[in-house]
């Protein structure tokens, strides 16, 4: 989908400071296209960040809210294949952390103990990239997590993602964040692991779930 360019205006300061960074690491138009594409797309995205929607109709609305989610899912294979490849080239160890996920926590703003699922999920996207590229990416086509994203799911949230609770993740239910009779993708990236007692309360209209710190959720008493 095309992105029209946004009316000229003037930027704050820390727009301008942001602008600036990114032209510092993209300016070079014979880099990779990967690194021109990535460019030109935050670009466009920082053009329309001010624009107001009241003006889009229902229907635009509609397609708008699917593409951004298909979006979402590229940019975070995207993100996982760059943080596979920083592995490769041994950034974290060139910036004198401990390991790539270290490096990639810090330099990200993540904490290291996600970056670690991260990257896990990152070398699981590298051995057998469609398989798992489909199970992030999937949506609507089926009610049940399959097989490949349930590995994912494993590998990425460890054990029941309530926290405190460390029941292991074979025994673990995998949960729609946005239930599935709302319109919830059967996907990686709108998927958990819980276990049988929190994926209760998940469904039971007695409790209240909320997203934490790391991803972590807390449930409470209506």
């Amino acid at each position: 989908m095309r992105v029209a360019p946004a009316p000229s205006r003037t930027f704050t300061v820390g727009r301008q400071c942001q602008n600036s960074l990114y032209a510092t690491v993209f300016d070079d138009t014979t880099g990779h296209p990967v690194t021109s594409t990535i460019a030109a797309i935050s670009q466009q995205l920082r053009d329309i960040a001010d624009l107001g929607l009241w003006t889009l109709g229902a229907v635009e609305t509609d397609a708008n809210l699917t593409a951004l989610a298909q979006l979402r899912h590229q940019i975070s294979e995207l993100e996982l294949r760059h943080a596979h490849h920083a592995d490769r080239l041994s950034l974290g160890a060139a910036a004198g952390a401990a390991d790539t996920a270290a490096w990639w926590a810090n330099t990200t703003h993540q904490t290291k103990r996600d970056t670690k699922r991260r990257a896990a999920l990152a070398a699981m996207l590298d051995l057998d990239h469609a398989p798992v590229r489909d199970a992030m990416a999937a949506g609507r086509g089926r009610r049940f997590h399959e097989k490949h994203q349930r590995i994912a799911l494993h590998v990425r949230d460890k054990h029941c993602t309530a926290l405190g609770c460390e029941w292991p993740a074979a025994l673990c239910h995998v949960h729609h964040n946005t239930p599935w009779s709302r319109g919830g993708k059967t996907s990686v990236n709108d998927g958990r692991l819980l276990c049988p007692r929190h994926h209760s309360y998940a469904h039971s209209p007695k409790y209240e779930m909320k997203t934490v710190k790391n991803g972590r959720v807390v449930f409470s008493r209506t």
